[in-house]
């Protein structure tokens, strides 16, 4: 087999090289100006981009908007202390912001979008019929939580054709106030004491060679009082 070794790995590379190749998408000039000038996205991987760049804006804006958008998140109806909703309502909170902020760029969100083997990714954005991205989403304290974004988004969901292989994992962080105690993460590496902290722990997570399809992302919906 080591006679080999050097042949195989050499094939390899030339597989990847062919891949990217094969995948890699010529765009007009009419479109690299329409998407420099903030319009619609002409592949999958400006399409990616754009809505990392609008959840990134969001994180910041949920933990400072006067109208308390983290409650959208939170049962507070006769529970003392409150409890987290449904993985589905924080969700619905998320789709709601995307959609106001994508629709201008013609592209649609939606929730519950159908997969390969019967699986459903929590949010599926698309412009036209060809250009997709998924969102995994999960409360922090879920069992599968450093896993979900490896065995789920990036084994089931970005193998849509039309993803291309983008994906996005986001985790909604409770803070001091969640039931449960998030899942120790792998590596021995000590529980995050904060939703910046969880983030880098799970860009540690991606696969070196799909750090630029697969992103993750935290966003703090803990209460503002602590």
């Amino acid at each position: 087999m080591r006679d080999y070794e050097k042949e195989l790995k050499h094939a390899l590379v030339q597989q990847s090289a062919l891949r990217r190749e094969a995948q890699f998408q010529q765009v007009s000039w009419q479109e690299v100006i329409k998407v420099l000038s903030n319009g619609v996205p002409a592949t999958v991987a400006d399409l990616h981009a754009l809505v990392l760049s609008h959840i990134q804006d969001l994180k910041s804006y949920v933990t400072s908007v006067n109208t308390n958008l983290y409650k959208s998140c939170w049962n507070e109806e006769h529970k003392r202390p409150p409890l987290p909703k449904t993985e589905d309502r924080c969700r619905d909170m998320l789709v709601e912001l995307l959609r106001k902020r994508l629709a201008p760029h013609e592209i649609t969100v939606e929730p519950e979008g159908y997969m390969v083997a019967n699986k459903r990714a929590d949010i599926v954005i698309m412009r036209g019929a060809e250009l997709k991205v998924v969102i995994e989403l999960k409360r922090d304290y879920h069992a599968e939580v450093w896993r979900a974004m490896n065995n789920q988004l990036d084994l089931f969901y970005t193998r849509d054709p039309n993803t291309e292989g983008y994906g996005i994992y986001g985790v909604f962080w409770f803070g001091d106030d969640r039931p449960k105690n998030i899942p120790l993460p792998p590596n021995s590496t000590p529980r995050p004491k904060t939703a910046q902290e969880m983030e880098n722990i799970l860009f540690d997570l991606v696969p070196s060679d799909k750090t630029t399809k697969i992103r993750p992302f935290v966003i703090d919906v803990s209460p503002p009082y602590h």
